[in-house]
């Protein structure tokens, strides 16, 4: 059995892995077919998960506001529950999804990648090659808790790529098992991973 890992022992700067890059749509007919896409998306997963906060709101919002030329590639938008706020507004206590449309041409880089489960699996790759790697990439304290966490991370790809979970859906896991909240919330030994 290993130490246990001291926190107060870490002191290197932590290094995360670099964003994923996406191709990012050439024009506005092809974000909004993206749009339709991922609406079709969110309107499967309201039915399935009634719960969860849909963004099917802001997306018939964005969408509409793309086909009526109110919007423009690059233009940065904010919603809350379906109505344009102004961005010093994006903060207040209002219930209700939240969204921000910013597509930049591909001409200039995208800050923020919109995330699928696509590319939600190929970053959990890249971090499971990162992890991996030898001579590791990250600071030596850090090094133990990522290799025991490896094991989640394998078991996310799997649920994702055998389509057992979809994206957006919340899991638990411990010791590269899922586990409902109750027991994930329980102290116990084993790395935990929170996906949502």
């Amino acid at each position: 059995m290993s130490a246990p890992i001291d926190p107060g022992a870490m002191i290197a700067p932590i290094e995360f892995p670099p964003a994923v890059l996406v191709p990012r749509p050439p024009n506005k007919e092809v974000r909004v077919q993206t749009l339709k896409d991922l609406l079709k998306q969110e309107k499967e997963e309201e039915t399935r998960h009634p719960s969860r906060q849909s963004q099917a709101i802001n997306i018939e919002k964005v969408i509409a506001m793309y086909e009526n030329n109110e919007i423009h590639l690059g233009q940065e938008v904010w919603l809350i529950n379906g109505r344009v706020v102004k961005q010093k507004d994006k903060d207040q206590e209002e219930e209700g999804p939240r969204w921000r449309e910013i597509t930049f041409s591909p001409a200039i880089p995208h800050p923020h990648p919109p995330i699928t489960k696509e590319v939600r699996v190929k970053g959990l790759k890249n971090l499971l090659k990162e992890i991996q790697e030898d001579p590791p990439k990250y600071a030596p304290p850090m090094l133990p808790f990522l290799k025991i966490t490896a094991i989640n991370v394998e078991k996310m790809i799997a649920l994702y790529e055998n389509n057992e979970i979809s994206f957006g859906q919340e899991v638990f896991l411990v010791n590269g098992c899922v586990v409902k909240e109750e027991d994930f919330q329980k102290p116990g030994p084993g790395p935990r991973w929170h996906e949502v």
